[in-house]
């Protein structure tokens, strides 16, 4: 359908070179982009005559490409909750994977990812493995199990790091003589102004005076807000500690009842990234809610990816030479 809508000679156009062949034996064909197209309007209505108005040609291509983009921004968001969506990527095609349903030998599913970027371009565009979610699961509570002593160092760190702000006592004396500062250096620009008016103060005095009073109030405003900034921050910082020891708190409870659905996935874990080591072997980034990052390792993967057949074609071939 969409074919038809984006065909000129609809409206009256004449359009080749629209493919090329690229093969002389199989006869495979490439298609050409719209801009390599040789396109000509046929005047006359003899060869191509036109079945509808080239107004309505436009109007209907733009709803067609305006709704094509539409279908290419819903592309990988899912109406059900998968385990990974957003958080698995491949570090060689810095894409993200997308789930693909298997089945075993008993009929079970167990979820497989594949880099989209992979299913996209081919299978020999990247090296990456597909990955099974019941080899990533353990991973996952172990990752998180092995995080806890980091988190509580953590969340010590950042109550050190509140106290320090906290304590500062002269923090709202200072804060407070830097606006009253602010306060009397812009009324002292304006009597200046107003002396330098009235004819009380020279131009070149003026100028001077009025310099050095907006050097003073430029360093007591920048003063200010770097105080304030450390004000915030330390409410910042009370917020960012009840948060991560709650979450930590949730976190050691699904960990020790061995949830792992897409809820646990999304509160824990930031980002994963995997990178093909090998033959066989894939090095995962986990990077959790904390910041923390761990390194993990997924082995032996080639003998349960769909790689034995192309071994056995290859071992083959060998033996032929």
């Amino acid at each position: 359908m969409s074919g038809m809508i984006s065909n000129p000679k609809y409206k009256g156009y004449y359009v080749g070179n629209k493919v090329r062949v690229v093969d002389l034996f199989t006869k495979k064909q490439k298609v050409l982009p719209p801009e390599e197209w040789v396109m000509f309007k046929d005047e006359t209505g003899e060869i191509v005559p036109a079945i509808i108005s080239e107004e309505l040609w436009d109007t209907a291509n733009k709803v067609l490409k305006k709704r094509s983009e539409d279908v290419k921004n819903r592309q990988g968001i899912c109406n059900h909750a998968n385990l990974l969506t957003g958080k698995l990527y491949c570090a060689h095609c810095g894409t993200a994977y997308y789930r693909r349903d298997s089945v075993d030998r008993q009929g079970n599913k167990n979820s497989k990812w594949v880099c989209s970027g992979k299913i996209k371009n081919g299978a020999d565009s990247c090296e990456s493995f597909a990955v099974y979610e019941s080899e990533l699961k353990p991973l996952l509570l172990e990752v998180l199990q092995e995080a806890q002593p980091q988190v509580e160092t953590l969340i010590e760190e950042y109550i050190e790091m509140y106290k320090t702000l906290h304590d500062r006592d002269d923090l709202g004396k200072r804060m407070v003589a830097l606006e009253n500062m602010i306060a009397t250096t812009e009324k002292k620009k304006q009597k200046l102004l107003m002396f330098n008016a009235l004819g009380e103060l020279s131009d070149k005095d003026f100028l001077a005076m009025n310099k050095a009073c907006t050097q003073e109030l430029e360093a007591a405003q920048k003063e200010l807000e770097e105080l304030t900034a450390q004000r915030d921050n330390a409410a910042d910082f009370k917020k960012q500690i009840d948060t991560i020891r709650n979450c930590l708190l949730k976190a050691q409870k699904d960990a020790s009842e061995g949830v792992i659905n897409k809820e646990f996935v999304e509160k824990y874990i930031d980002k994963i990234i995997a990178t093909p080591e090998g033959e066989d072997t894939l090095h995962l980034q986990i990077k959790l809610f904390t910041g923390e990052v761990t390194d993990k390792y997924l082995q032996n993967l080639r003998s349960r990816t769909g790689h034995t057949f192309k071994k056995m074609v290859e071992a083959y071939e060998q033996g032929l030479q």
